[in-house]
């Protein structure tokens, strides 16, 4: 399935019928052709708007990696929770300072998290726009950090694993919750990196 572009849909929660299963999406954000898996548990017997977490995968991975890798998709089942799974640009997040391809074209992935919602989730999925949380691994978990501050009012909170927040400078809008989780046998993104400094 393909969305339209460029559509925004502003639907009433009496009017929303979500999607549901596995789908693929494939948009136009950021000057180019962008692509994304969505998970949709069946909507509740009562109709209510639902959760919803993006799950971005590190540099070098792509959307299935982060689906078959994290299990989400089981979690949302239970959870009666939407899970997203992007690709990032040529396998890789602009994080600011990290990393690859994205970083290197300025690739605006803030925008594309936008576009992803305005375009699809929202008004094809009857997502609670309260409840939008973003978690990633590695360079995802940059992306993810980067989201609590550029997207702030519109990410509830965020998960980071084994990543940094490569935005130290970027004054968020509102209190975003963020749980960030890294081992210490980290020999790609150390550890002591991850410590905060006061």
């Amino acid at each position: 399935t393909q969305a339209d572009a460029g559509v925004v849909r502003a639907l009433s929660a009496e009017a929303c019928t979500p999607e549901a299963g596995d789908l693929e999406w494939t948009i136009t954000s950021a000057g180019g052709p962008r692509r994304f898996l969505v998970h949709a548990p069946p909507p509740s017997a009562t109709g209510a708007r639902r959760p919803l977490v993006f799950n971005f995968h590190g540099a070098s991975g792509n959307a299935e990696w982060a689906r078959d890798n994290t299990r989400f998709d089981s979690v949302g089942d239970t959870r009666g929770m939407i899970v997203v799974h992007p690709d990032g640009y040529q396998e890789t997040w602009n994080g600011v300072t990290c990393c690859g391809a994205a970083v290197r074209n300025n690739i605006d992935d803030v925008q594309f998290v936008r576009d992803m919602l305005d375009q699809v989730l929202i008004p094809k999925y009857c997502v609670d726009t309260k409840r939008v949380y973003a978690t990633g691994l590695s360079n995802g978990a940059f992306l993810a950090h980067r989201l609590a501050c550029e997207l702030s009012d519109r990410i509830a909170a965020i998960v980071s694993v084994a990543g940094l927040n490569g935005t130290p400078a970027c004054p968020p809008r509102r209190a975003v919750s963020v749980l960030h989780i890294h081992g210490t046998a980290d020999a790609v993104i150390p550890y002591a990196r991850a410590l905060p400094t006061v």
